[in-house]
C-alpha cells in the first residue's frame, strides 16, 4: 500500500495548458507515473495563496477542484474521484488510485463573515473537499501561520471552523500553521488531525517544520505527520542564501501581479503560479534520502510508526531530495527503509496503512 499525503499538480494546471494526462508537462506527477506506481491513494492540494482573499480565493480554489474532477474523468486517467473510505475501498479494489481532493490554505473564508464562511466550507465540500489546510504563509484573523503574527492560536471563531469541519467529515490539516495554532487544533478536534506535509523541527530548524510537542500533540489527537521530500525542509538552508533578496524579489513581482487591471482572477492566479516555479533561491541545500529517513526516525522515537506517513509535496517544490526526483522514483522510499532496518509492518503503516486508518 501506498499513499501520498500532498501533491500540488492542480497548481500547475492551473495555467490551462499542462495536464496529468499528458507525459510530457513536465509535472512530478503525471497519469503515466500513476500507472507505473500503482498508489493506493493520494492527497491532490489546491492551492489558495494568501494574497487572494473572498471571494477571489474561493474561485480559485473551485477552479481546481474542477480541474481535478475533470482529469480524473478522462478516459486513459489512473485516478478515480473517492469522497468517503468505502469509495476508497471500491477505487483500490479497482486497481486505480483512489484521488482525495483538499484545499490548501483556507484564504476562501470571509474572516468577518462567519455564516459566509461556513456557506463556503459547505461549497468546497459539496465540490468534493475533503482535506483543508488552515493557513499557508500568512496568518489569518482566526489561524495563525508559519509566519506568526496575532492571533497566538485559534480564536473562537477558528475552533467554529474546527467543528464545522469535524462535522462535514473533512480532515483537519495543520501543515504551515504555527505550534499554538497546531495545538489548539488538536485541543478542539473529535478527529484525528494532520500534518500532511513537513519536517521535525528538532532537527531543521525553519519555522516550516513542526515542533515536537505539536508531534505529540498530531499523534494524541489520532492523526499523523506526513514528511515532506523537499530539502529545504530535512536539512539547514545552503550558506550564503540571501532570503532578505528573494522575499524582496517575491513582494515586487505580487504587486505587479496585483495591479495589472487586464488579469482576471484565473489568469492572476495562474501568473502567481508561474513565478513560484521560477522564483530564484530556491535550487538550495541538497538532500537525499537518508535525511528523510533521520526525520522519520525521529517522529517515531517520539510517538511510535503509527503517526508518521508520507507527505511528498511533489508539484509544490522546486526539487525532491536525491533518489526521489519525482513520483516515479517514489518506490525508492520504501526500499530504502527496508535497507534501514524498518519491519515490512512498520513500513507498511508509514506508507499507507496510517494514511488509511485516517481516512
Amino acid at each position: 500500500m501506498l499513499i501520498d499525503l500532498h501533491n500540488d499538480a492542480a497548481m500547475k494546471m492551473s495555467d490551462g495548458v499542462r495536464s496529468m494526462s499528458d507525459p510530457a508537462s513536465g509535472l512530478h506527477i503525471t497519469m503515466e507515473k500513476i500507472r507505473a506506481v500503482r498508489p493506493s491513494a493520494l492527497v491532490f492540494a489546491c492551492y489558495c495563496d494568501p494574497n487572494f482573499r473572498p471571494p477571489e480565493a474561493l474561485e480559485i480554489a473551485l477552479l481546481q477542484l474542477r480541474l481535478l474532477k475533470n482529469e480524473f474523468q478522462k478516459p486513459k486517467s489512473a485516478v478515480s474521484l473517492a469522497t468517503n473510505r468505502k469509495e476508497i475501498d471500491a477505487v483500490m479494489a479497482s486497481d486505480r488510485t483512489a484521488g482525495i481532493l483538499g484545499v490548501e490554505g483556507a484564504y476562501a473564508l470571509a474572516e468577518d463573515d462567519p455564516a459566509a464562511s461556513m456557506h463556503a466550507l459547505d461549497v468546497l465540500y459539496r465540490e468534493g473537499m475533503r482535506v483543508l489546510t488552515l493557513t499557508h504563509s500568512h496568518t489569518t484573523l482566526w489561524a495563525a501561520s508559519e509566519s506568526g503574527g496575532p492571533p497566538e492560536g485559534l480564536t473562537a471563531f477558528g475552533i467554529e471552523i474546527i467543528k464545522h469541519l469535524n462535522a462535514l467529515g473533512v480532515i483537519v490539516d495543520v501543515a504551515h500553521a504555527n505550534t499554538a495554532t497546531i495545538l489548539a487544533a488538536c485541543k478542539h478536534s473529535i478527529k484525528p488531525v494532520i500534518f500532511s506535509h513537513g519536517g521535525a523541527r528538532a532537527l531543521t530548524g525553519t519555522a516550516r517544520n513542526i515542533e515536537d510537542d505539536a508531534i505529540r500533540a498530531i499523534a494524541g489527537s489520532g492523526g499523523v505527520v506526513g514528511l515532506s521530500f523537499y530539502p529545504g525542509h530535512l536539512v539547514p538552508p545552503a550558506p550564503g542564501a540571501d532570503h532578505k533578496k528573494i522575499e524582496e524579489l517575491y513582494r515586487s513581482e505580487m504587486t505587479r501581479i496585483f495591479s495589472d487591471p487586464s488579469l482576471d482572477t484565473t489568469a492572476r492566479f495562474s501568473r502567481v503560479a508561474a513565478f513560484f516555479e521560477r522564483m530564484p533561491g530556491q535550487e538550495g541545500p541538497s538532500a537525499g534520502i537518508p535525511e528523510l529517513l533521520r526525520h522519520m526516525d525521529h517522529i517515531i522515537s517520539l510517538v511510535g510508526d503509527h503517526h508518521v506517513a508520507l507527505g511528498s509535496d511533489y508539484d509544490g517544490i522546486s526539487h525532491a531530495c536525491r533518489g526521489l526526483e519525482d513520483f516515479s522514483r517514489i518506490r525508492a522510499l520504501t526500499a530504502a527503509m527496508k535497507d534501514h532496518g524498518y519491519s515490512d509492518e512498520r513500513i507498511a503503516r508509514i506508507s499507507g496503512g496510517n494514511a488509511l486508518r485516517i481516512f
